[in-house]
């Protein structure tokens, strides 16, 4: 009786124990489970930083870029209307020489007008509508040389009329500078209005150091026979159409 009273009240110790540790237990667990979710929501958020940085980076760069075509933009455009003032400013001038330069066979106004279109043609092509504007507000010599400007810019349309121009304008400069332009452009299309400008009238006294007879040179007429011989004109056709020597 004695050992059966003894022994009887141990196991309820065990008993407690097991229920006392069990809850320790599951409180570790879900507290390790939460421990381990963190570096997933770090790096999420990493991650989102770094898109939003890229996409900050983006911005800047694509709003350097605008900010950049646009100051080109209104240089070109600025530029452009420079050319547009010295252009006007060879026009319509009263009492204007025509005569060639010292070692040239162009004139001062001539020269001035080319270096004008010149500096059109390196610009964008924008630069055509703006010059087209200009075109329509324009008068007398200033619009023939505008006309002339944008052929040399391939504004197609205008190419024929520049043509015309080269053969029927009644200043020597226009004649000269549409023949010079449209050269240029080796365009079949006018080789019947370079074939009729081998008889050009206008002449004058060349300037290079080079003289051939009393040097009397017949500018147009010089410039459509290489024009001619450019696109493809046998040499030969070129000579009969001009007549004996060269003028």
């Amino acid at each position: 009786m004695t050992t059966e009273s003894t022994q009887s009240p141990n196991p309820a110790p065990q008993q407690t124990r097991c229920a006392e540790t069990a809850p320790a237990a599951d409180h570790r667990h879900f507290s390790t489970l939460r421990q381990e979710s963190r570096p997933l929501r770090l790096s999420l958020s990493l991650g989102v930083l770094g898109m939003s940085r890229r996409i900050l980076i983006w911005f800047v760069v694509s709003l350097s870029v605008v900010q950049h075509g646009l100051a080109n933009d209104e240089a070109a455009l600025s530029n452009a209307r420079g050319a547009l003032t010295r252009l006007k400013a060879e026009c319509d001038v009263s009492g204007q020489t025509n005569a060639s330069l010292w070692t040239s066979n162009v004139s001062a106004t001539e020269k001035a007008r080319r270096e004008a279109i010149a500096q059109l043609k390196l610009l964008d092509s924008k630069i055509v509508a703006l010059v087209q504007t200009e075109l329509q507000h324009a008068t007398n010599e200033y619009r023939e040389m505008l006309t002339v400007a944008l052929a040399a810019l391939r504004d197609d349309a205008e190419v024929l009329a520049a043509a015309e121009l080269m053969l029927a304008s009644q200043n020597p400069a226009v004649r000269v500078c549409a023949s010079l332009e449209l050269r240029s452009l080796k365009d079949k299309r006018i080789i019947t209005h370079f074939k009729k400008a081998l008889s050009d009238p206008y002449q004058r006294k060349d300037g290079s150091c080079v003289l051939v007879g009393d040097g009397t040179i017949f500018p147009v007429r010089m410039i459509a026979s290489d024009a001619l011989v450019e696109l493809g004109v046998p040499f030969d056709e070129v000579r009969k159409l001009r007549g004996v020597g060269r003028h």
